[in-house]
């Protein structure tokens, strides 16, 4: 027999990625009186406890986000829609392209289901050239186009993917709503004190469209001439065409471009209130999770010029706007956050903008008002 309480499924190509940058809505969701399910092909054990620590039930699944095997998509259809027939949820959620697509074309087997779903940004199969990756990318605009026909609200991140959806006429402008972002939680992200010397600070995955090369290369310039400045690089490998080899930056980076490797970070907290300066020098985002995090803890924002990062910075008022794949020119924004007091100034105003623009709870009324919980 079916609870009475109501259900809730949220379904993805990351189990990690719900702890990180879901887990508050989940939670809010949960409040509501609902039980929440998670399903995606992979977690860590740290972030399956805590979804599990927090009364969410995950589960993985076959779903591969990054494969493009035919088996894989359909044996991954038929699992959602066995999901979906054994919950018999009344709402289901999904984000990343292939979660949509599958949870979307599931969703039409189940008609009073309510589908909901999420841009979190444009994706690498929109961003490689190639004639396979333009062939990819037909095929997954047509079945996004159909998926997101059964959805009751798109969401996405920022202005930029959006009308880059629209252009391509993917979705309809009345199912779209902009947030921004995921929201930071400024209860569990909140300033201290600055160090006495200049501290620059990136969290990505290891890939090139992170913008890692470009930092090395600007860290090594401002090295040159602030000797004392430090530059830290947390993070993990991420097999993509992209990615950098965990041995070149942890063995060759420190010496080559005085970079100091920190290995990966499960509560970055510390290592935001360690530095003086948060620097992400990406080609592309959604809306950058780690940025809201270190504008919350009161730290001047370096991010590139392009969709997503854009949205997070006033050039010149809480860091600076430079253009991306441009060692040169985020050297030379670095150097002016070599004075502390231009620090403080400029993360004070990011703290305010945290709060003001980005709370985690106003963005998440958001979200449950538009699917009316």
């Amino acid at each position: 027999m079916k609870s009475t309480r109501k259900r809730f499924v949220m379904i993805t190509g990351s189990g990690d990625t719900i702890a990180w940058f879901r887990l508050d809505l989940l939670k809010a969701i949960k409040a509501k009186n609902y039980e929440v399910y998670a399903f995606a092909p992979s977690i860590t054990q740290h972030n399956n406890d805590l979804l599990r620590s927090n009364g969410i039930f995950f589960q993985k699944i076959s779903l591969e986000r990054k494969s493009l095997s035919f088996i894989n998509f359909l044996s991954s259809l038929v699992q959602i829609i066995r999901i979906i027939k054994d919950l018999q949820p009344d709402l289901v959620f999904s984000y990343m392209h292939k979660p949509i697509i599958v949870s979307g074309l599931a969703s039409y087997f189940f008609p009073r289901i309510n589908f909901y779903c999420m841009v979190s940004g444009l994706g690498h199969v929109f961003e490689r050239p190639g004639f396979l990756m333009a062939l990819v990318r037909a095929i997954t605009s047509v079945l996004l186009k159909i998926s997101f026909l059964r959805a009751k609200i798109v969401f996405f991140q920022n202005n930029d993917d959006k009308s880059t959806f629209l252009d391509k006429n993917l979705v309809s402008a009345k199912q779209i709503i902009v947030t921004n972002g995921s929201g930071v939680n400024l209860k569990k992200f909140y300033p201290s004190a600055f160090p006495e010397k200049p501290v620059f600070l990136t969290i990505a995955r290891f890939l090139e469209s992170k913008g890692l090369r470009e930092f090395a290369e600007a860290s090594y310039m401002v090295k040159s001439r602030f000797p004392e400045a430090r530059f830290l690089i947390y993070g993990f490998h991420d097999e993509h065409k992209d990615s950098i080899p965990l041995e070149e930056i942890k063995d060759y980076w420190p010496e080559q471009y005085g970079i100091e490797y920190m290995g990966y970070i499960d509560e970055p907290l510390m290592a935001y209130q360690n530095c003086s300066a948060y620097v992400l020098l990406s080609y592309r985002e959604g809306i950058p999770k780690t940025v809201l995090e270190a504008m919350a803890c009161g730290r001047p924002i370096i991010t590139t010029d392009v969709a997503g990062c854009r949205d997070t910075v006033i050039d010149s008022f809480n860091g600076f706007l430079v253009p991306h794949k441009d060692p040169y020119m985020a050297s030379k924004a670095m150097e002016r956050l070599c004075n502390i007091s231009v620090c403080k100034k400029m993360g004070n105003e990011s703290l305010n903008i945290a709060m003001q623009k980005y709370d985690v709870s106003k963005v998440n009324s958001e979200i449950l008002r538009a699917m009316q919980l």
